[in-house]
């Protein structure tokens, strides 16, 4: 009889408790669902891990350890100044690194990617390429820039001379797809593409070194941070590297045309980086490792506040 009775007390006693218990889940799933939705007024990207697009092949920018195959690296398997930007987006959007599925993007296929849903963001791409018009124009909004890098010209020693983009008329010339000056200087290495004997234009700056590497080509022409940081990877070969005056290459950040949300966030975090010292902790390894008077003298950039009525 006690027994009995005892048992008819705890299950008495365990109703109450199974319907508080659900009406607090109730509860906490309705919170959830009200913050996901308040997300994603600020941000598109929504989902258990973020697709940040960037290129795998450049050291000291954004290199893949794994090389251009791994897509998924966890977060850690992509190294320089672009790749550390990007982990900062990414966690002001509430991921952490191992949410980040890194996805190889060149100029060639990004427009593709972002049209397949296959990445949320491109970090380090060149800004004009992104702005400039005709058939190679992205459908993107641009964060930034929040790097203006020098234009080089990467020769072998038996080349030195070729220091100049004038000195490279009648020369073989590689250069990356995408890879545009700023406007001031865009009309002269278009000019520059048309003058030389042969134009290589390759769609990455790795594809470009091997060329230099073998002969194939007499010079590179692109970022000279990019072609720097080359130059210390590559092991048993010498180059020389020139600076082209007064003319430069700006990166920063795409997104698909229209996410003017997710534009504005990663705009303000940006600003974040610089004013708060990241940017330059940052490039301060890129710094240590240069002999560029130009590189070593650079500073954080002024990234302008977005337009509240573009995006509100």
């Amino acid at each position: 009889m006690t027994r009995t009775r005892q048992t008819h007390v705890r299950q008495t006693m365990q109703k109450p408790l199974f319907f508080s218990a659900l009406v607090l889940m109730l509860v906490s799933l309705i919170l959830l669902g009200g913050c996901s939705v308040q997300q994603a007024q600020v941000s598109d990207v929504v989902g258990p891990t973020i697709n940040i697009g960037v290129a795998f092949d450049q050291p000291g920018m954004s290199f893949s350890q794994r090389g251009v195959d791994a897509t998924r690296s966890g977060g850690h398997g992509v190294s320089g100044f672009h790749a550390d930007i990007a982990r900062e987006l990414a966690l002001d959007l509430g991921y952490s690194e191992r949410q980040i599925n890194w996805v190889d993007v060149t100029d060639q296929n990004q427009n593709l990617l972002f049209s397949t849903g296959k990445v949320d963001m491109v970090v380090g791409v060149s800004q004009y390429s992104q702005t400039s018009a005709g058939e190679g124009e992205h459908a993107v909004e641009f964060s930034g820039p929040y790097l203006t890098a020098p234009l080089g010209i990467m020769v072998s020693p038996a080349s030195e001379d070729l220091a100049t983009l004038e000195s490279l008329r009648s020369k073989r010339v590689c250069t990356v797809r995408g890879e545009y000056p700023d406007a001031a200087t865009a009309t002269s290495v278009q000019e520059l593409s048309h003058q030389t004997a042969q134009n290589f234009e390759q769609d990455t700056y790795s594809q470009c070194m091997a060329a230099l590497g073998t002969g194939t080509v007499d010079a590179v022409v692109g970022s000279e941070i990019v072609l720097e940081q080359f130059a210390h990877s590559i092991q048993g070969q010498s180059f020389r590297l020139h600076e082209v005056e007064n003319a430069t290459l700006s990166y920063g950040v795409s997104v698909p045309q229209g996410d003017v949300r997710l534009w504005a966030k990663i705009q303000n975090k940006l600003r974040d980086l610089v004013s708060k010292g990241q940017w330059t902790r940052f490039f301060s390894e890129l710094q240590k490792d240069t002999s560029s008077a130009t590189i070593r003298q650079m500073k954080a950039p002024q990234i302008s506040e977005p337009p509240r009525e573009k995006y509100d």
